[in-house]
C-alpha cells in the first residue's frame, strides 16, 4: 500500500512539474485543455516506468497506471486527441504484447479493458485505420492458429515469435510518438509492428483469447464500419481453438461466433461442425474437464448453441440431432448454467419437432426430472413428449391411489407410431394428433418411412413411445407419498418431478393422466407440511412447487372443479369413476405462510422475496377457501419490506374478487383503504426528509 501511495503521490508532483513545461505553455497557447496537455506529458512516463516487461514490475504500480489510463481515455478523450492514430497506436503498441506475458496475467484484464476503450476512440477518429486494425487483428488470430498447429507437431519446446500490425503501426512510423515507443524487446529491427513471444501454450493461448475478445468487441461496437471483412478462413481459425484445452480461449471462441451469427454474416460460419465441437466438449465426462467447466464456462456455451442450433437450417438439426441427445441428459445435470440448460432444452425441442421419435428418445426426460437437478426449461421438452402419446388412450387410463396403472399392450395403441398405410401408400406416419381432431395435443411435423427404412423406424419409433409410456408408469408408482419411506425417489425428488410434470400438462388438463398428475402433486401437501413441523425445514425449492399450484388453479372448467380442495379429507367423484383424494386447505395455507413466518425453513434456489410473490399469487385464487388464515397472509404481505412483494399484493386484489365473488369486496376495500392510508403516511413523511 505505500508503493501505491507514492505512486500516487509521485503522479502529482510531475503533473504539477509539467504545468511549467514548454509543451504545456504552447499547449495553453493554442487553446488545448492544460489538464489534456498535462497527462500527455506524464502518462507516457508512467508507461515506461512501471508497465515494463520485467519480473520486477510489481502489480499494484501496473494495475494503478492502467487504471489512470483506461480511466483518461474514457473520460478525457481529448488526451488522445479524440482518437487520432499519432495517439492511439502509440499506446496501444505498447500494451498489446503484455497480453501474452503470462506475468501480468492479473492485469490482462485491465490491459483488454485500455485497448477496447482506445479502439473506441480511434473508431470516431480515424475509421480506416479502425477498419485495418481489425484485418490486421483477424490476420494475427489466423496466424496463431498456425502457430498453435506447429507446436502440437513439433512439440512445445519450440522459440516462436509472432508479428503482427505492421502496416497499422506503419502508419505512425514516421511521425513523432505523442506518447511512447514500445519496449525494445517488442520492437521490430526492420518495420513498424511488434513482435510477441509465443513460445509456449500459455503465452500463445492468452494472447489469441484476448485478440478474439478485441475482435468481438469490434463487431458489436463497430459493426457497420467492419461489414463484409469478416471472412470464412479467419472464422475456421477461431474454431480451430477449441482442439485446445484452455477455458479463456473457448469462451472468447464461443461469444465471437455467438456474435458473428447475430450481427454479422452466419454464412461464414461452419454451423454443423462448430455445433458437433460443442456436442463433443459436452459429451466428455465433466470429471476429465472440471479444470475450466464452471457456470461462466457452461453459460457461454449455452448462449454460442442457443443461437447457432435456433437459427440453422433443419438439414443441420437432423444431421446433429443424435450427438445432442446423446449429450442431452449428462449435460442439462450436470451444469449450474441456466442458459446452457434452456439452450440444451431449447435444441431438444427443435429435434422433437422435425426428427423421428427415437432420434429424441422420450423416455429419457423421466429419468432427468427424478435425478437430482432438474429445471424448469425441461417443462417444453416433456410437453413435447406427452405429444406422442394417444390422447384417446389416455383419457381411458386407469386412474389408482398409488399412480396411473396403463392398459395392457393389446388394448393400449400409443399414437399408431409405425403403422404402415394401405399398399397404394408406400410410407407409414407417426401418428401425431392435430389440435383440431383431438383438440387438446399440438400439431408435431409428420415423418414419412420410406423405402428399406419403412418398418425398421417405425418400429424403433413404437419402441421409445413404450419406453416413455412404461417410464411413466414406474414414476407413479414410486411417486406416492404412502411409499415414500419404502420408495426408491426421495421425497423431494418426486415433488419437484411432480411439479414439472404438472406444469407441463396443464396444457393438456383434460386427460386422465394429467388428473393424476395434479391429484398426485396434491397429494403431497400434507407431507410437506408435515416435513417442515417435523425438521424446521425444506429440503427442496419450494418456487417450482407454487408455480405448479399456481398453474393448475388457473385451469377453467371441469378440471378445476375436478382439483378443488375442499374443507376436511372429503372425496369428490365426477361420476366418471374417478376418484379423488382432496386435501385440506389448511395445509396448503400453512405452505403459502412459510415464507414469512420461516424463511429460514426453505431451500433459497430463488430469493425469497419471489417466493413470497408466488405465494401471493396462489392465495388470491383459493382466497374464499379460508379467509380469515388468508388475511393473515396478505396482510404480511401488504406490509412487507420488498417493494415487489408490495406490489404483487395490491395486484392481487383485485384477482381474490374476481376468483372469489361479490362477498370479499367489503375485507378488500378495506384493505385498499389500508394501503392508501400507507401510502398517505409515506408521502407525508418523504416531505421532512
Amino acid at each position: 500500500m505505500a508503493n501505491l501511495s507514492s505512486l500516487i503521490h509521485e503522479l502529482r508532483e510531475r503533473i504539477a512539474a509539467a504545468c511549467s513545461s514548454s509543451s504545456v505553455a504552447s499547449a495553453a497557447s493554442a487553446g488545448e485543455d492544460p489538464l489534456e496537455a498535462r497527462f500527455r506529458v506524464v502518462l507516457p512516463n508512467l508507461l515506461h516506468a512501471y508497465v515494463v516487461p520485467s519480473s520486477a514490475a510489481k502489480e499494484r504500480e501496473v494495475t494503478a497506471v492502467l487504471k489512470l489510463l483506461s480511466h483518461t481515455a474514457r473520460n478525457f478523450p481529448g488526451v488522445f486527441f479524440h482518437g487520432k492514430t499519432d495517439a492511439v497506436f502509440p499506446v496501444l503498441r505498447h500494451v498489446l504484447p503484455f497480453l501474452a506475458e503470462p506475468a501480468f496475467r492479473s492485469c490482462h484484464e485491465l490491459i483488454f479493458d485500455t485497448a477496447a476503450t482506445l479502439l473506441s476512440l480511434l473508431r470516431t477518429g480515424d475509421r480506416d485505420a479502425y477498419r485495418q486494425f481489425f484485418l490486421e487483428a483477424m490476420a494475427a488470430v489466423e496466424d496463431i492458429s498456425y502457430v498453435a498447429s506447429l507446436k502440437r507437431d513439433m512439440g512445445s519446446s519450440r522459440s516462436v515469435s509472432l508479428k503482427c500490425f505492421c502496416e497499422s503501426f506503419a502508419v505512425i512510423s514516421t511521425s513523432s510518438s505523442l506518447f511512447c515507443e514500445a519496449p525494445s524487446c517488442h520492437q521490430l529491427e526492420n518495420g513498424a509492428g511488434i513482435v510477441v513471444d509465443l513460445g509456449d501454450n500459455l503465452r500463445w493461448q492468452s494472447f489469441s483469447a484476448w485478440i478474439i475478445r478485441l475482435l468481438s468487441k469490434f463487431l458489436t461496437e463497430g459493426s457497420l464500419h467492419v461489414e463484409g471483412l469478416v471472412n470464412e478462413s479467419f472464422v475456421s481459425a477461431v474454431c480451430s481453438f477449441l482442439c485446445y484445452e484452455d477455458a479463456t480461449l473457448h469462451m472468447a471462441c464461443f461469444d465471437l461466433v455467438r456474435i458473428t451469427m447475430s450481427v454479422v454474416d452466419a454464412s461464414v460460419i461452419g454451423i454443423e461442425n462448430f455445433i458437433r465441437s460443442i456436442a463433443c466438449i459436452l459429451q466428455h465426462d465433466e470429471k476429465e474437464l472440471t479444470f475450466f467447466r464452471n457456470i461462466a464456462y457452461d453459460s457461454s456455451v449455452g448462449a454460442c448453441l442457443h443461437v447457432l442450433h435456433s437459427a440453422c437450417q433443419d438439414m443441420i438439426v437432423k444431421s446433429t440431432a443424435s450427438e445432442i441427445v446423446s449429450a442431452f441428459p449428462k449435460s442439462l445435470q450436470s451444469t449450474e448454467s441456466p442458459e446452457l440448460q434452456v439452450a440444451l432444452c431449447s435444441a431438444y425441442v427443435r429435434i422433437a419437432k422435425i426428427c423421428p421419435i427415437y432420434i429424441w428418445k422420450p423416455a429419457q426426460l423421466i429419468s432427468i426430472i427424478c435425478s437430482s437437478k432438474s429445471c424448469l426449461a425441461l417443462i417444453e421438452c416433456i410437453q413435447m413428449a406427452a405429444s406422442v402419446l394417444d390422447p384417446g388412450d389416455v383419457r381411458n387410463d386407469h386412474v389408482s391411489s398409488q399412480g396411473v396403472s396403463f392398459a395392457n399392450d393389446t388394448d393400449f395403441d400409443i399414437a399408431k407410431v409405425g403403422e404402415k398405410r394401405s399398399a397404394q401408400n408406400n410410407h407409414c406416419q407417426n401418428k401425431r394428433q392435430k389440435i383440431e381432431d383431438v383438440g387438446l395435443f399440438p400439431f408435431v411435423d409428420v415423418h414419412i418411412c420410406d423405402g428399406s427404412n419403412l418398418s425398421l423406424t417405425c418400429d424403433e419409433d413404437t419402441k421409445h413411445v413404450r419406453d416413455l409410456q412404461s417410464s411413466l408408469s414406474k414414476f407413479f408408482g414410486f411417486s406416492s407419498p404412502e411409499i415414500s419411506k419404502a420408495s426408491l425417489l426421495r421425497p423431494e425428488i418426486s415433488v419437484m418431478a411432480l411439479s414439472l410434470l404438472c406444469i407441463a400438462f396443464c396444457r393438456y388438463p383434460n386427460t386422465s393422466l394429467a388428473i393424476s398428475i395434479f391429484q398426485q402433486l396434491f397429494s403431497w401437501i400434507p407431507w410437506i407440511c408435515k416435513q417442515e413441523k417435523d425438521t424446521g425445514s425444506l429440503p427442496f425449492g419450494l418456487s417450482t412447487c407454487l408455480v405448479a399450484i399456481d398453474n393448475l388453479l388457473l385451469l377453467q372448467g371441469s378440471i378445476h372443479n375436478k382439483m378443488l380442495l375442499c374443507n376436511g379429507d372429503s372425496c369428490q367423484d365426477d361420476g366418471s369413476g374417478l376418484s379423488f383424494v382432496t386435501q385440506r386447505y389448511d395445509d396448503l395455507t400453512y405452505l403459502l405462510k412459510l415464507p414469512w413466518t420461516n424463511d429460514s425453513s426453505i431451500s433459497l434456489a430463488d430469493p425469497i422475496w419471489k417466493i413470497k410473490c408466488l405465494s401471493i399469487q396462489v392465495l388470491s385464487k383459493i382466497f374464499h377457501w379460508s379467509v380469515g388464515s388468508n388475511l393473515e397472509v396478505l396482510d404480511m404481505a401488504i406490509t412487507d419490506e420488498v417493494e415487489q412483494v408490495r406490489k404483487e399484493a395490491v395486484v392481487s386484489l383485485p384477482v381474490i374478487i374476481l376468483c372469489s365473488g361479490h362477498n370479499m369486496v367489503e375485507i378488500i376495500v378495506r384493505r385498499l383503504e389500508y394501503v392508501y392510508q400507507l401510502l398517505y403516511c409515506f408521502l407525508f413523511l418523504s416531505n421532512f426528509t
